[in-house]
């Protein structure tokens, strides 16, 4: 663990780039609303500060794919097998997330492009991917008595991020115009979990 242990706070700072994203995204924008407009809209060619916010998104990309990678050649040496199978389905959806938001834009267009398209079944594959690793991962933890505290944020994280996923499905079915704030509480419900692990990781030795 020691060769990797500089990548543990990168957790925390991959969140933290994250919500500079969301956040400044909103005020250097004022056209944009996050309450009805998804995230990923931060990063597109219209978003007159696109090159900022993209800077950010590369910053979480690259910290969230060094710290799940950290974590998962832990979880390999200590770990029960849930918990190896879930941080490694959480880097496969570190590396689609680098293909898939990284190498391929998207546009604003009511019209959608092949890149659109495109971004639209990456963004589901992460999804149930998310969700079945966050199940494995709190499965694995809970298994081991000493990592309880661990394997309840994780069951914590990951109900929220099902429920607000459903909820997202109901609110595109029934037409509400609050996507954007949907999405917003799905993420955060996951990088809650992403920050809480990176700090206990980082800062409690006998993990």
């Amino acid at each position: 663990m020691k060769t990797q242990r500089w990548m543990l706070p990168l957790g925390m700072i991959a969140v933290l780039s994250f919500l500079l994203l969301t956040i400044l995204g909103k005020f250097l924008w004022p056209g944009y609303n996050p309450i009805s407009s998804y995230i990923s809209e931060l990063i597109a060619d219209e978003n007159p500060h696109v090159h900022l916010m993209r800077t950010f998104m590369n910053i979480y990309t690259i910290c969230f794919c060094l710290f799940i990678f950290s974590i998962a050649v832990h979880a390999f040496r200590t770990y029960h097998v849930s918990s190896k199978i879930g941080y490694t389905m959480l880097f496969v959806v570190a590396f689609l997330s680098v293909i898939g938001y990284g190498s391929v834009p998207i546009s604003m267009d009511f019209i959608f492009s092949a890149n659109d398209i495109f971004h639209l079944i990456v963004t589901i594959c992460i999804l149930l991917i998310t969700i079945l690793a966050m199940i494995f991962i709190a499965v694995g933890y809970l298994r081991q008595e000493h990592l309880n505290t661990m394997g309840k944020i994780s069951l914590t994280a990951g109900t929220l991020f099902i429920l607000f996923n459903a909820y997202h499905i109901v609110a595109i079915v029934t037409g509400q115009n609050i996507l954007g704030l949907i999405q917003r509480l799905t993420f955060y419900s996951f990088h809650a979990f992403t920050f809480s692990i990176s700090w206990i990781y980082t800062f409690k030795s006998n993990r």
